[in-house]
């Protein structure tokens, strides 16, 4: 067995992985779904989850930037 044959559908894999973890799906989902629905259906799936969600710090202030001045 050549092993090209094994590289290049892997490799597909990761690379859907990747831009799953740029995007709303994450890494992991990305991956399952190119596993399952072949690395184009996967791809599709990533592209198609939207923009990635923002967390917020539990510490983070709401107004960052802005010194808090007190008269």
């Amino acid at each position: 067995m050549h092993p090209l044959l094994i590289l290049i559908p892997v490799s597909c894999v990761l690379a859907v992985g990747l831009v799953g973890s740029k995007r709303g799906i994450g890494f992991w989902w990305a991956v399952a779904l190119a596993i399952l629905l072949t690395p184009i259906g996967g791809f599709i799936a990533a592209i198609l989850s939207g923009a990635p969600r923002t967390r917020r710090r539990s510490g983070a202030r709401k107004q960052q930037g802005r010194a808090d001045v007190r008269v």
